[in-house]
């Protein structure tokens, strides 16, 4: 859903995208089948994105954007180009897995919409843009999710490489992976 809902984005913004790569459909996650909308851009599933680094170099690409793939990338196509992130909570806090479902199992007030340069760790590169998400009492994960897609549309337009943060590594939190029936709380979806 989200990396759908950025990919419309870019090309509605008329990017020049040479390629869009993503995963094969599965049960257990959001992963979301993109060839409807890559139209004559050329496109491709992989199960394992640095399985494509000769295919990436070839397309010489300025930038990538890495959005809802879920793997961690490795050095050799982290040097090709920038590669631009997105995680869906205030960086450094809240690193790692199902952020949105944590953030409502914690009952928080706010997230965040961040967008970060890649590096080899996880979700700890330099920020982009991060903007707040209020978290109502009435939220769901399907509620949340659509306000954080939202307001990331309105971000990935704006997003300049040379203007960067560096993240307090100092102030990192990380969130562990849900197990799927994990019974801690229920969440309507």
């Amino acid at each position: 859903m989200f990396s759908h809902a950025m990919l419309l984005t870019l090309i509605n913004s008329d990017y020049n995208i040479c390629g869009v790569i993503s995963r094969p459909l599965r049960n257990m996650d959001d992963c979301f089948d993109l060839s409807d909308i890559a139209g004559t851009i050329e496109y491709w599933q992989t199960n394992n994105i640095n399985d494509e680094v000769d295919k990436i170099k070839a397309m010489r690409p300025d930038i990538i954007y890495c959005l809802g793939f879920r793997q961690i990338i490795g050095p050799e196509i982290l040097s090709v180009c920038p590669i631009i992130g997105f995680h869906p909570t205030p960086l450094p806090k809240m690193r790692g897995c199902s952020p949105i479902v944590w953030a409502l199992i914690m009952k928080l007030n706010e997230t965040a919409s961040t967008f970060f340069l890649m590096d080899e760790g996880a979700d700890s590169g330099d920020i982009l843009s991060q903007e707040r998400v209020p978290i109502k009492e009435c939220d769901t994960v399907r509620t949340l999710y659509g306000r954080i897609i939202d307001t990331a549309k309105r971000q990935i337009l704006k997003l300049d490489i040379t203007e960067r943060t560096a993240q307090d590594h100092s102030q990192a939190t990380y969130l562990r992976k849900r197990i799927k029936g994990q019974e801690d709380v229920w969440l309507e979806y």
